[in-house]
């Protein structure tokens, strides 16, 4: 789905990468931290910048290795839309203080901000909902011709 939404962006800095899916059982997460340590060892001289949903950031910390991946790579923080961003006196202002001062190198990224995830795209699905303006119409049909996230989809 992500080379399908990256084909349609047609951005050639965007390149889909499949580590995350290789050497692996469908159903098992692959840990972020292994994709880290596979990047690194195949570009060894870069700085990697993980780039993640406001959502996430506020449960890294249930993340393996966190601590390491904080030090490890830069991290670049997207809110959304509705999403409560730090002000100073906050809890998520205080766990952006705790891991910069473990020497995380964090930003909060501001932009156009989208009030979608993963889960209410699944969620709109489960009910019987269009996703046409929530993904890419390539990815949109693809989940309908997998019957992915549906009860039709067989185990």
């Amino acid at each position: 789905m992500v080379e399908l939404a990256l084909a349609e962006l047609q951005d050639k800095r965007m390149l889909p990468d499949g580590r995350e899916f290789w050497n692996r059982h469908p159903d098992e997460p692959t840990p972020s931290y292994k994709t880290v340590e596979s990047l690194l060892s195949e570009f060894p001289l870069s700085s990697l910048t993980w780039i993640m949903g406001f959502d996430q950031f506020l449960m890294f910390k249930t993340w393996q290795k966190w601590e390491w991946l904080i030090a490890t790579v830069r991290i670049a923080v997207l809110p959304r839309r509705g999403s409560n961003t730090p002000s100073n006196q906050t809890p998520e202002a205080d766990l952006l203080r705790e891991f910069k001062d473990r020497g995380a190198d964090i930003k909060l990224i501001q932009g156009p901000q989208m009030d979608v995830s993963s889960s209410a795209v699944r969620a709109r699905l489960a009910a019987n909902q269009s996703i046409e303006k929530w993904v890419p119409s390539s990815v949109a049909n693809y989940i309908q011709s997998e019957s992915l996230y549906t009860s039709a989809r067989s185990s």
